[in-house]
């Protein structure tokens, strides 16, 4: 919107200057503050979101527990994007998909789970079928 000489996108960007909340350019400016280098010319790239995506993959990676079937896809000899296809075409409610995200986290709340990541004292199978 800097640069253009159409009148009407001059009379949006002076409207958008005059705003102090939900401006369009400052939220722009910003967004790239938070994830661009300083001074990073953005032409020519595809943009912010590869590198919001990429960021948000990192924290995820970076969690004990959320987001194991990224470590996983790293360490296996997989193709990565038809392992994760079924997802985006599945066309899944939010319910299913809340119930097979985990499963394929490997976050359902076991006992494995409750010892070695949340570090809770758990029975032993063999203790509890002995009783």
């Amino acid at each position: 919107m800097n640069n253009s000489k159409d009148k009407y996108v001059t009379l949006v960007k002076h409207y958008d200057d005059q705003q102090q909340k939900y401006s369009i350019t400052k939220e722009n400016a910003a967004i790239k503050e938070k994830y661009l280098l300083a001074g990073q010319d953005n032409e020519g790239n595809k943009g912010v979101k590869p590198i919001i995506e990429n960021k948000r993959i990192d924290e995820l990676r970076s969690k004990p527990l959320h987001g194991q079937v990224f470590k996983q896809l790293e360490k296996l000899v997989v193709n990565k994007n038809a392992s994760i296809a079924w997802l985006k075409s599945a066309s899944l409610k939010g319910e299913t998909e809340n119930l097979i995200i985990p499963a394929q986290d490997q976050a359902l709340n076991t006992r494995y789970l409750q010892k070695n990541i949340f570090k809770q004292k758990v029975e032993c199978v063999e203790r509890l079928r002995n009783m």
